[in-house]
């Protein structure tokens, strides 16, 4: 398949194109953290500097700095909840090009009260 046709493709069904990206992104991850011994050196990390199972950047960055072993496990586990933002990134790229980021961009919102579901 030419990248012509790639992108047309892409731009003709983006969502299953999301999707899929998304879930290719993760199941990559999932593996690489499960197969490459990353989960075991986290686990062990964790319970060695006794920081507990905290989920802020702080405490991942005092994790690596403590035990440097674990800066695998440590960026899977940041990058896993991060796979629709960066399909969403890539399907824009690719099927829109430059403007459709600008577009993603912008569209972006910090959380607040005024976010509605």
């Amino acid at each position: 398949m030419g990248m012509q046709k790639f992108r047309d493709e892409t731009k003709a069904r983006p969502v299953a194109w999301f999707f899929a990206i998304s879930l290719g992104i993760e199941l990559v991850v999932v593996a690489v953290f499960l197969l490459s011994g990353a989960a075991d050196k986290l686990e062990a990390a964790i319970r060695t500097t006794g920081l507990g199972e905290r989920t802020d950047f702080i405490s991942a960055g005092r994790l690596v700095a403590l035990e440097p072993q674990s800066w695998l496990g440590v960026f899977l586990s940041i990058l896993q909840p991060l796979s629709p933002d960066i399909a969403a990134f890539v399907v824009a790229a690719i099927a829109f090009g430059l403007a459709g980021v600008v577009f993603l961009v912008r569209r972006y919102r910090f959380w607040s009260k005024d976010v509605g579901w």
